[in-house]
């Protein structure tokens, strides 16, 4: 058997030093939402697509299964009718930085008790797919302007005219008074269209 070059074997060892270490306080890790509320990849969006009210950002001890730890300290944030999925990041980036300073001191100075999360209460929040940002043109109108919200400014939601994929980063509902009919594109501009 041939041996492999010391650094690989020192790249070895490193790595696994690394996992023996165990930090003093434990690992924090900070999620935005009001876990255990949309655990996952993709909390913001599922709160958009969702139509919720509110959200918030959650630090927590790292377990091994995902977004699972104990609860350190927990921030709400208020979802308005104009926040979008860069809007909302921005509001809970900011509001998370001042919670993840606040949470380090309570745990060095043991002024905080840990909340167990309570698994039943648990909803998902699965990493986006490319299906899920194709709109529906049958679904109602408060569903297709969340999933604009969610998609907005990136990745975008989208629909097909002519085969050309086409993004929309904004969008409101209209009275149709069935003037219109659904999926067809009218009263198109530079800027704008009916559909």
């Amino acid at each position: 058997i041939r041996r492999p070059p010391r650094s690989t074997l020192d790249r070895s060892s490193a790595a696994s030093d690394v996992y023996k270490r165990q930090p003093k306080y434990g690992s924090i890790n900070i999620h935005s939402s009001m876990l255990p509320k949309y655990r996952g990849a993709a909390p913001i969006q599922h709160a958009l697509l969702n139509q919720e009210d509110t959200t918030g950002v959650s630090t927590f001890l790292i377990e091994p299964k995902v977004d699972t730890g104990k609860i350190i300290d927990q921030l709400k944030i208020v979802i308005t009718k104009d926040d979008n999925y860069g809007s909302l990041s921005k509001k809970l980036s900011e509001a998370g930085a001042d919670l993840i300073e606040s949470s380090i001191n309570k745990c060095l100075h043991h002024s905080s008790e840990l909340t167990e999360q309570n698994n039943s209460m648990a909803t998902l929040a699965p990493k986006i797919s490319k299906e899920d940002l194709k709109i529906n043109w049958n679904d109602k109108s408060d569903i297709i302007l969340a999933q604009v919200k969610a998609f907005s400014p990136t990745p975008g939601a989208f629909t097909t005219i002519n085969s050309k994929r086409l993004k929309i980063f904004k969008a409101e509902s209209i009275n149709n008074d069935n003037k219109y009919q659904i999926g067809t594109v009218y009263n198109v501009d530079k800027n704008f269209f009916i559909m």
